[in-house]
């Protein structure tokens, strides 16, 4: 036998020992544990014996009711913050001018189209937009360009040049412009 069949027999589920199946915990209502075992004992003063019995089965519904609204209360408490905090973030934005708004502003001036790069260089000349912190502002344009054409079709602000790269202003909305 060779020592890969050794390895896989030993390995196969069939060859191995059974295994004692654990047994499962019992599952226990907290109802049942938290009531009285044995009988409550004789009331000794008069004020004991005419005081309620307290019926722990109410009581802990009850108290797991309150529970429940305590935890949804707090999962809602959570979830407002959140919104909050994304609000407080998006009102702290500056609004400024969009890389794709300010590609269409510099692409009308130039009828036969620029390459992602060249309309990067013009954006940034004219001072219409900077690139945040990105490394490859060329490839953003190039993709905000090529998925705006591919998802609004004939009505998007940009179309496609003559040659492969380039980029023009769309002539039916240009003329508009």
């Amino acid at each position: 036998m060779s020592k890969n069949a050794k390895t896989t027999k030993a390995r196969n589920s069939r060859n191995r020992k059974p295994t004692p199946e654990k047994a499962e915990a019992p599952a226990v209502d907290l109802a049942e544990v938290l009531e009285p075992q044995a009988e409550a004992p004789a009331p000794e003063t008069p004020a004991e014996a005419e005081a309620p019995a307290i019926d722990t089965k109410a009581k802990v519904a009850e108290t797991l009711a309150w529970l429940r609204e305590a935890q949804a209360a707090h999962r809602d408490a959570k979830l407002a913050d959140r919104a909050a905090d994304k609000a407080a973030a998006r009102a702290a934005r500056p609004k400024g001018m969009g890389c794709l708004e300010a590609a269409y502003i510099v692409l009308l001036d130039f009828p036969h189209g620029l390459d992602a790069k060249a309309i990067i260089r013009r954006m940034s000349d004219r001072e219409l937009w900077k690139s945040p912190a990105g490394l490859t502002p060329w490839a953003t344009i190039y993709a905000g360009i090529t998925r705006e054409i591919s998802a609004k079709g004939p009505s998007a602000r940009f179309a496609r040049g003559e040659k492969k790269g380039l980029f023009i202003a769309n002539p039916l909305l240009a003329e508009n412009a």
